[in-house]
């Protein structure tokens, strides 16, 4: 099982620093207009961004998959198929789910349930994308990779 090192840049490593290099750009936005708000660059993680990296690595994968039933049309890929489904829908959902913010009083950290809905987001981020990015490896690696033509 080799991964080819720009495949493995493009792919994992880039969506995996977006969220923070957005973070980053925004903290310099903020400095440049005297921004108050404190803006920290785990932000987005915590939040369940993560979920968004799960769903462009499904897409990815789903990409691998439609390449590979076109170089092997005998392999099965039906399980896996759904199972990138599931789990786009999911990355989705987490995301969406960690980015709403409320200025309700019942959600402020003193009652500490905006700390732990920021922690359960970012627990159930990273697991979704943890198990998408090994499903990801493991389509991208069966059959030796896509390589035919």
């Amino acid at each position: 099982m080799q991964i080819e090192t720009g495949w493995f840049m493009v792919n994992v490593v880039v969506p995996a620093l977006a969220p923070g290099i957005g973070a980053a750009i925004m903290i310099g936005m903020e400095k440049i207009t005297e921004g108050d708000r404190d803006i920290s660059l785990a932000d987005p993680y915590i939040d369940g961004q993560l979920g968004y990296v799960s769903v462009g690595w499904c897409a990815a994968a789903l990409l691998e998959i439609d390449h590979l039933q076109h170089c092997f049309p005998a392999a099965e890929y039906g399980g896996m198929h759904t199972g990138v489904w599931i789990l786009l829908v999911l990355g989705g959902l987490i995301a969406a789910a960690g980015s709403i913010k409320t200025d309700k009083p019942d959600h402020t950290i003193s009652t500490g349930r905006k700390r732990n809905g920021r922690i359960l987001a970012f627990g159930s981020s990273l697991v979704v994308s943890v198990v998408t990015l090994a499903l990801l490896l493991v389509i991208h690696t069966s059959q030796g990779g896509p390589q035919c033509h």
